[in-house]
């Protein structure tokens, strides 16, 4: 009955994180970077790190994160706590993914000099589908 239960947790917030992060990272780096586009909060600032410094975005959300894991364990409770470290190790990792598969050339960015607007709005589709998903669960 505990393994039950533990598959249902799973099943039905871990994954769904993962996937909503996953597909936040696709849009991160498949339309916003491609395109030298902008982010609010963390990630904004990790992408103007990268555009400036040639620092990997997925490392800096990460170190940039760190501090708000120390605020979210002295007002978050435990469930919540644990969720946000997922939520934002997962998205890290799945930047790193990006990355890697950017330069194995596994996957070429969509790149659209001519159509900023275009590009802007399917990142904002991606990127609002993988959050949508994230906050969902």
């Amino acid at each position: 009955m505990h393994t039950e239960r533990n598959y249902r947790i799973l099943l039905t917030n871990i994954l769904p994180i993962m996937l909503g992060t996953a597909i936040y990272a696709f849009g991160i780096h498949y339309f916003v970077i491609a395109n030298e586009l902008m982010e609010g909060g963390i990630t904004g600032i990790a992408l103007l790190l990268n555009y400036s410094l040639h620092w990997r975005p997925s490392w800096t959300t990460l170190a940039m994160n760190i501090p708000l894991f120390w605020a979210g364990y002295r007002f978050f409770t435990r469930s919540t706590l644990l969720y946000t470290i997922l939520g934002t190790t997962s998205a890290s990792f799945f930047l790193w993914v990006m990355e890697e598969f950017i330069r194995h050339g596994w996957i070429h960015p969509f790149y659209s000099p001519d159509d900023l607007l275009l590009a802007a709005l399917y990142a904002g589709v991606t990127l609002g589908t993988g959050l949508g998903i994230v906050f969902r669960f």
